[in-house]
């Protein structure tokens, strides 16, 4: 009869380990979902971020062609000041031919 008692704390006992167990199972379950839904968080932000960096690259080719058609603006701009002045030294030195000739 003692042995029989016994035994049947021993399996209350088991069945209440088991509980534990499964409990402790179950948290892990949780905290695995748990972890898989912020994988995927990031996943998506890390996505977002790329295409954020896509698009100040792009922007920033964008700035660099205007750069050199500024460029080319200002080179263009320096050759008519370089003729006007040639020009202008040329006129000039006419009128200093003249004078010299009078």
């Amino acid at each position: 009869m003692e042995v029989s008692k016994c035994l049947m704390a021993v399996s209350k006992g088991l069945v209440e380990v088991s509980k534990y167990f499964m409990a402790v199972s179950d948290c892990h379950m949780a905290v695995g979902k748990c972890l898989m839904e912020v994988s995927e968080y990031f996943s998506e932000v890390s996505k977002c971020l790329i295409e954020v960096i896509n698009g100040i690259m792009w922007i920033c080719k964008c700035l660099m062609g205007v750069g050199k058609y500024f460029m080319a603006a200002s080179k263009g701009l320096m050759a008519v000041t370089k003729c006007i002045t040639a020009v202008s030294t040329f006129h000039l030195n006419l009128i200093f031919a003249k004078t010299d000739f009078l």
